[in-house]
């Protein structure tokens, strides 16, 4: 399949929602074993589940952008 095929059914807005959505439920993480951070087409996004989903099994439920900066700035890959 070509990339523009593969761009015209990506939704930039779908992505954005899950990861507002798990911003304010973070516990949503566990509940979704199925979504992983290599599925989200902007790799951002997919960078945003990783540190959101680790934080939060870390015990911090407080997610802020400070933490999200510091579990983004420790993942070695």
């Amino acid at each position: 399949m070509a990339k523009n095929e593969i761009e015209k059914m990506v939704s930039q807005n779908a992505e954005a929602t899950v990861i507002a959505t798990i911003l304010k439920h973070p516990e949503y993480t566990l509940h979704s074993e199925m979504l992983k951070p290599s599925y989200f087409y902007n790799t951002e996004n997919g960078c945003w589940l990783w540190a959101i989903n680790e934080l939060y099994k870390s015990g911090i439920t407080n997610i802020d952008a400070l933490n999200i900066s510091n579990m983004l700035e420790s993942n070695p890959n």
